[in-house]
């Protein structure tokens, strides 16, 4: 009978999965998707590529690793708005400033812009991205309609989601063409668009 792994096993292989995770994000970000082997992968995180291929089966596999880990991380964000002894409209115009900071991940935006390009040719990656797409919308409605309990039809609460995804999704290209913006000025921009989004 197989034993269950005990937590020491179970937490080492999850830091052995972020390490690779991690070693991906830049590699991805640093060559573009198709120029980046499992062998530089292995190379960056510092393993062998067999020991990659114990928890990951392709790249493919790696980007929905990747995706996965984002959406835990939105799902802990939300979670932490929720939880805020503030009321939510205020809790959510506040954290304007941690989205924004996420948002201009170099590292992560470079990556994200290369996934979503080679997910138009991939119809694996696409289908990734569209099952993320819609959990991240999940959480976002969840959140609206708790910030305006019955004031809002579903289809307002549906829209207001989406722009919010739009407005974040949009905010690394911005700082690319417009760097003038700056860090401050995109808080501010955020801080704008939640107050007229909860109007």
């Amino acid at each position: 009978m197989n034993k269950s792994p005990v937590p020491a096993e179970t937490a080492r292989a999850e830091r052995r999965r972020r390490q690779i995770l991690d070693a991906a994000t830049r590699c991805f970000a640093l060559r573009g998707f198709h120029a980046t082997s499992i062998a530089q992968i292995g190379a960056e995180a510092g393993m062998s590529v067999g020991h990659i291929y114990r928890y990951f089966t392709n790249k493919e596999a790696i980007i929905a690793g990747i995706v996965r880990s984002n959406l835990d991380d939105a799902q802990a964000f939300v979670n932490d708005i929720t939880a805020q002894s503030t009321d939510l409209q205020t809790a959510l115009r506040e954290s304007a400033e941690r989205g924004v900071d996420k948002a201009l991940d170099y590292r992560q935006s470079v990556l994200m812009i290369e996934v979503k390009a080679e997910a138009a040719r991939n119809p694996t990656l696409a289908a990734i991205l569209h099952a993320a797409d819609t959990e991240m919308r999940q959480h976002l409605t969840g959140l609206l309609r708790q910030a305006q309990p019955g004031g809002w039809s579903e289809d307002d609460i549906a829209m207001r989601a989406e722009i919010m995804a739009l407005t974040f999704e949009g905010l690394p290209l911005r700082a690319i063409a417009n760097p003038t913006l700056g860090r401050a000025g995109m808080v501010r921009l955020m801080q704008m668009i939640i107050r007229q989004l909860l109007a």
